[in-house]
C-alpha cells in the first residue's frame, strides 16, 4: 500500500524530471552536435518535441492535483466557503466531461494508427505508443479531477459540520498562492 500511496503523490512530479531531464538531453545533443560537428541530428527534435506534447499532458494531471489550473475566480471569491466547495466540484464534473470526451475520442485515433501501423517520420517509433501514452495521461487526469471531487466533497461536508478544514502547507514545489488559485 505504501507503494501507491507514494505513486499517488509522486508519479507526475518523477515522470516529468525525466521528461525534462531527456528533453534538455535531445537539445543539448542537437545543439553540440550542429555547432561542433556541423551536423543536425534529426531524430533530436522529433524526439524532443513528443516529449513536450507528453510533458505538457504531466503537467495538467500534476496540475489538477495541486488545484493550480488557470482560474477566474472573481465570482467563486465572493461565495462563502461551502460555496466555494461546491462551485470546485461543479467545475470539475464539467472539466471531467470534457476529458472524457477527449479521451473516448482518442481511443480511435489510436485504433486506427495501430492498424495502418502509422509511424513517426525520423525515429520510426509507432505513432500509436505516443497517442496511447497522452491516453493515459488523460485517464490519469480523470482519476485526478476523481479524487479532488472526493476531497472537495469532504471539505464542504465538514465546513457544513462546523469542523474548520485542515490548513493547507505550503512546499517548495507548490506555488505560494492558495489553493483556489488567483483571479
Amino acid at each position: 500500500m505504501n507503494v501507491l500511496k507514494w505513486l499517488d503523490e509522486n508519479l507526475e512530479k518523477l515522470t516529468g524530471m525525466v521528461v525534462v531531464s531527456m528533453i534538455v538531453l535531445m537539445l543539448l545533443i542537437q545543439v553540440i552536435s550542429r555547432y561542433l560537428f556541423k551536423y543536425s541530428v534529426a531524430f533530436a527534435e522529433e524526439a524532443a518535441l513528443m516529449l513536450f506534447v507528453i510533458f505538457t499532458y504531466l503537467g495538467s494531471s500534476l496540475a489538477i492535483k495541486r488545484r493550480r489550473h488557470l482560474r477566474i475566480t472573481i465570482l467563486v471569491n465572493r461565495l462563502n466557503a461551502g460555496m466555494q466547495k461546491l462551485s470546485g466540484i461543479l467545475v470539475n464534473i464539467l472539466f471531467f466531461a470534457a476529458v472524457l470526451i477527449v479521451t473516448k475520442g482518442l481511443w480511435p485515433i489510436v485504433g486506427s494508427l495501430k492498424k495502418y501501423k502509422m509511424i513517426t517520420p525520423i525515429m520510426k517509433i509507432p505513432k500509436y505508443l505516443i497517442y496511447g501514452i497522452i491516453m493515459f495521461i488523460m485517464v490519469l487526469m480523470l482519476i485526478r479531477l476523481a479524487q479532488d471531487s472526493v476531497l472537495l466533497f469532504r471539505e464542504y461536508r465538514e465546513i457544513k459540520q462546523g469542523v474548520p478544514p485542515p490548513e493547507r502547507t505550503e512546499t517548495m514545489e507548490d506555488n505560494t498562492r492558495g489553493p483556489e488559485g488567483d483571479a
